[in-house]
C-alpha cells in the first residue's frame, strides 16, 4: 500500500481502501474476504473491522479519526514487506497488475467505477457490456448519475485488457 500511497496524494480514503483490498484479493492475495454489493460497490464489513485493527496496532493511521484518510505507517510498511517478502516473486507481479489496473482511476470516483463494474460483471453475471450499464444505472441513483455508458465501457476494457474479465 504504501507504493500506491503517491497515486493517491500520500493517503487513502475508506472507499479507496476497501476497492484496493477488493482488487487484491481478485489478482489472488487469499484474504478470505467475503464482500457484497453496496452503496459505493464492493464492501467487505469484516475488513473495516480489519482495518480498526490495524490502526490499534500501529500499522495504518487515520483510519478512526474524522478526517478518514489512512496512511501506512512505518511499522506497517515493515509488516507488509516481510509478508510480500515471503510470499515472493508473486506477490510483486500482483502489485504491478494492481498498479496498472488503477492508473487513470486513482480517486475513490475512479475506483468504486471500477470495482462495480467488475462486481456486476464476474460476481453477478451481468454481460456484455450493455447489461453491465443498465445493472448500473439501477444499483442506485448515485450510480445512475455519477457513471455515464462511456465510463462505463471504458473501465469494462480496462478489466478485459488486465485479464480481470473473461
Amino acid at each position: 500500500l504504501n507504493d500506491l500511497e503517491r497515486y493517491f496524494d500520500g493517503s487513502f480514503d475508506r472507499i479507496s481502501l476497501q476497492k484496493i483490498t477488493y482488487f487484491l484479493q481478485a489478482l489472488g492475495v487469499n484474504f478470505n474476504l467475503s464482500f457484497a454489493r453496496h452503496l459505493h460497490g464492493p464492501y467487505s464489513p469484516t475488513l473495516k473491522k480489519a482495518f480498526t485493527a490495524f490502526e490499534e496496532h500501529g500499522m495504518i493511521a487515520g483510519f478512526l479519526n474524522g478526517e478518514r484518510q489512512t496512511h501506512v505507517t512505518n511499522s506497517g510498511c515493515a509488516i507488509a514487506d516481510d509478508f510480500l517478502n515471503q510470499a515472493g516473486k508473486q506477490s510483486d507481479d500482483i502489485i504491478d497488475r494492481l498498479s496498472k489496473l488503477i492508473q487513470g482511476y486513482e480517486s475513490p470516483y475512479g475506483l468504486e467505477l471500477l470495482a462495480s463494474v467488475h462486481w456486476l460483471a464476474h460476481h453477478e453475471n451481468h454481460y456484455p457490456v450493455e447489461k453491465i450499464i443498465a445493472a448500473m444505472g439501477s444499483w442506485n441513483e448515485s450510480k445512475r448519475n455519477a457513471f455515464n455508458e462511456d465510463s462505463i465501457r471504458v473501465a469494462y476494457q480496462r478489466l478485459k485488457e488486465d485479464k480481470l474479465l473473461n
